[in-house]
């Protein structure tokens, strides 16, 4: 961030234990600077008496769900869950697909796990000029960016093999028609996804935490994380560009933002997202196990294949 009326370069950064993903991080920060600019120079002093956490938390999904939807069983309830009803049932089938992606190894040959302390760091690769004309190129397409991002990781959404493979069998170059099949099938995920209720969201995580964590533990985790990816998509969405003082003056410009996590496994993991019309891919990656050079190969890899779909 940049300083607007002040000649100061302010750099934030803000570390949660558990990071909520892409839009979620974005609306978080929002608040965050915005309190940050309230409080700032002669501004009376945010209320932070200890006490109130209770009343800030958002609510219990329990309270904001539609009547339509398929209800859970309330955590108070008697009633044993079972996949005979339609919310447990949904999650039942998304679990068997994560079961079997944490099975198969797609090909990648096993790296060694980090037995020291270890070292997360982030590698980005930023579309400098390309960024204006993929863009524009997007919006004239039944894509989306992140879609396109998407179809360089299919695991990810468990789409079938068969989209790169011809009908003897073989496989296809990564070439401009393959990845429009690709794309046409994250579309149909979509979909699929937008179907799904809110009461899904809540069972879905908790479920798909205790099998990662069983996964782990069975040593059935990926041994090469090089395909998982996730489009943070475009920062204005939901972050303010421009953050103003109490008095109605610009305090600080946001001259770029990103997200990132700690990454300590084995290989890198790709986030796309882009900020004031500039496009970039970031990996997070362990240090101990993978080199900077290596992830650098994978970005620009990364960027070759996503100006495909302009050919």
């Amino acid at each position: 961030m940049v300083g607007g009326a002040h000649p100061l370069l302010y750099k934030e950064i803000l570390y949660l234990r558990t990071w909520p993903l892409g839009d979620g991080g974005k609306i978080i920060t929002n608040q965050y600077l915005g309190q940050f600019g309230d409080n700032t120079e002669d501004a009376p002093a945010f209320d932070l008496a200890w006490g109130k956490e209770v009343e800030n938390l958002a609510p219990a999904i329990f309270s904001v769900l539609d009547p339509s939807e398929p209800l859970p069983i309330h955590p108070r309830s008697d009633e044993k869950p079972s996949f005979d009803l339609p919310v447990y049932a949904t999650l039942g089938a998304e679990i068997q697909n994560v079961d079997a992606s944490l099975k198969d190894k797609h090909g990648f040959k096993p790296r060694d796990g980090d037995k020291g302390w270890p070292s997360a760091r982030r590698a980005e690769l930023v579309f400098s000029k390309e960024s204006i004309d993929l863009l524009s190129y997007m919006k004239t397409q039944p894509y989306t960016l992140t879609v396109l991002g998407y179809a360089l990781a299919p695991p990810m959404l468990c789409l079938p093999v068969s989209l790169f493979m011809s009908p003897e069998g073989a496989p296809l170059p990564l070439e401009k028609s393959v990845l429009l099949k690709v794309m046409d099938g994250i579309r149909e995920r979509y979909a699929a996804h937008k179907k799904s209720a809110v009461a899904y969201v809540g069972q879905l995580c908790d479920m798909f935490v205790q099998v990662l964590k069983q996964g782990y533990a069975a040593d059935q985790s990926l041994v090469n994380q090089c395909y998982n990816f996730s489009s943070d998509g475009a920062g204005e969405k939901f972050l303010d560009s421009t953050f103003e003082a109490e008095k109605g003056k610009t305090l600080f410009d946001v001259s770029k933002f990103f997200i990132s996590i700690d990454h300590t496994h084995p290989g890198p993991y790709f986030r796309l997202s882009s900020w004031k019309g500039t496009i970039d891919i970031g990996a997070d990656f362990n240090r101990n196990l993978i080199s900077a050079e290596e992830i650098g190969v994978y970005l620009a890899k990364r960027k070759e294949f996503m100006l495909l779909i302009m050919t």
